[in-house]
């Protein structure tokens, strides 16, 4: 696969050449979507060395499993002063099988940096959006566990597709370029979605589409609804999203958007609705991300953003390989990384983790849980609630 491949960025850019560098692990919706995990990618593939728990750690007594299956999210404990975001976050790991992917709090909590960028993803990068994404509207076990579907169910499927992204039915299946092997299986309709593929790409989406068509692009106030290059439509939220291009030989530019409306072709698309602008500028001004898109100005306060303590940064370092370097909100000489080893005080039941622009704890015995147990992925260490 080519290092730079043209790319049609939907909504934004007509035709654009985009630096191809997908990353590995988790998901959110393809266009207002999340993603965990960061580090060494496999540009050819677009995978990275391995997902799986080490060999030499626990496998089965490692993985939390709940037993408790309800429907209220809160059922398992009074949350108290909990964050329902961190509170989504235990559940996954918590609910995960044997056979599940473990992403830990640190890989839930980096996904914040990657969702804005989420209309410029794909690959495993958008493949782990998608899963990410299922998990965190799931509140019980049992969804939590439907939108993984087991890799070894696909390994006579990836053989015969020889690699690549693909759909089975309405199941997202990512295949290794190089060894066929079934890397991710997330089932769309866990989230209600049907899966779409063309363009020599996969991913979920509400509706079949004809790909690249904008004619059929709608605004339901700042919230874009438009067909992805792999035929199902997807929604994108204008007022949060962030694209990225490839321009030689600066690099990679950001163009933010702030509102949903009418491009230069009549045709519904995220903009910006500041000042006229020349070029494709780029700039931190204090915590301001302002950037030239499509001859406006877009401004997006980055100290306003959730979680609180964020700023314009111009090198993101964690997150999906396919946007780091770019200006973007993000923590500001952050004092942890998702990289970082999560710690579990097996005594009190207390997970610490990296929330992204700060260092926090959470109390598994708080939402209701027994303890806590860490388990190595990769060669990280991450710890998870268990009942």
């Amino acid at each position: 696969m080519n290092k730079h491949a043209v790319w049609v960025v939907p909504g934004i850019l007509t035709m654009t050449t985009l630096l191809w560098a997908p990353a590995c692990s988790s998901s959110d919706d393809t266009g207002s979507s999340d993603i965990p995990d960061s580090g060494n990618t496999n540009a050819e593939t677009g995978t990275k060395p391995g997902n799986e728990v080490d060999s030499s750690a626990p496998t089965d007594s490692s993985v939390p499993d709940v037993k408790n299956d309800v429907s209220d999210p809160d059922a398992n404990g009074d949350s108290g002063s909990v964050d329902p975001y961190v509170a989504a976050c235990a559940r996954i790991d918590a609910c995960a099988t044997a056979t599940s992917p473990l992403i830990g709090m640190n890989g839930c909590y980096s996904l914040i940096t990657a969702k804005p960028f989420a209309s410029s993803l794909f690959g495993l990068e958008l493949a782990q959006l998608e899963n990410l994404r299922c998990k965190l509207a799931a509140t019980t076990c049992t969804a939590v566990r439907a939108c993984d579907k087991p890799t070894t169910d696909y390994t006579t499927f990836c053989q015969t597709a020889e690699g690549g992204n693909h759909c089975d039915g309405n199941v997202h299946v990512l295949c290794d370029a190089n060894t066929f092997a079934p890397i991710m299986a997330t089932d769309c309709a866990a989230t209600g979605e049907i899966c779409g593929e063309a363009n020599f790409q996969a991913g979920c989406g509400k509706t079949a589409c004809e790909p690249y068509n904008t004619t059929i692009n709608s605004c339901a106030g700042n919230v874009l609804t438009s067909c992805a290059a792999y035929g199902v439509t997807r929604e994108i939220d204008c007022a949060a999203n962030n694209d990225v291009i490839y321009v030689k030989p600066a690099g990679k530019k950001t163009l933010a958007t702030t509102v949903c409306g009418a491009g230069t072709d009549g045709n519904k698309a995220c903009l910006a609705d500041g000042a006229d602008c020349t070029g494709l500028t780029q700039r931190c001004d204090g915590t301001v991300l302002e950037t030239c898109t499509m001859g406006k100005l877009a401004r997006r306060d980055c100290a306003a953003q959730s979680p609180s303590g964020q700023g314009c940064v111009t090198a993101l370092t964690d997150g999906p390989d396919r946007i780091q370097g770019s200006l973007a909100c993000g923590a500001v000489n952050p004092p942890c990384h998702e990289t970082d080893n999560e710690t579990c005080d097996v005594a009190t039941g207390t997970i610490g983790f990296c929330a992204l622009t700060e260092a926090k704890t959470l109390d598994c015995k708080s939402l209701g849980y027994t303890g806590c147990k860490t388990t190595t992925v990769n060669g990280r260490v991450t710890a998870a609630c268990f009942q």
